[in-house]
């Protein structure tokens, strides 16, 4: 599957349209990451429910940053553990620590 069939949650946008449910990471923490940094994307399927997962940092661009996914999702099959994946900060739902 292409990048630009994969679909993610816009963490910062549900952070300010949901407050009660979604949490998003601050922009300063997130322009802190780094390449090795672990986070958390949301990724959704318009026929299929969407599942969070953990992918670690590859790269930090000026337009958007690549990672690996670190576990294989349960309810996307077009996905799987240690794919390569690009996407946008707004796209962070958590930084792991």
């Amino acid at each position: 599957m292409s990048d630009d069939q994969i679909h993610y949650l816009n963490a910062q946008q549900l952070a300010i349209t949901q407050p009660m449910t979604f949490h998003a990471p601050a922009p300063e923490a997130i322009q802190r990451l780094h390449v090795g940094d672990k986070v958390q994307l949301g990724f959704v399927d318009p026929e299929i429910q969407g599942e969070f997962l953990p992918v670690v940092i590859t790269g930090i661009q000026r337009n958007g940053l690549t990672g690996q996914l670190l576990t294989a999702p349960e309810r996307l099959p077009y996905l799987r553990e240690g794919q390569q994946v690009s996407f946008d900060w707004v796209n962070i739902l958590k930084i792991y620590t």
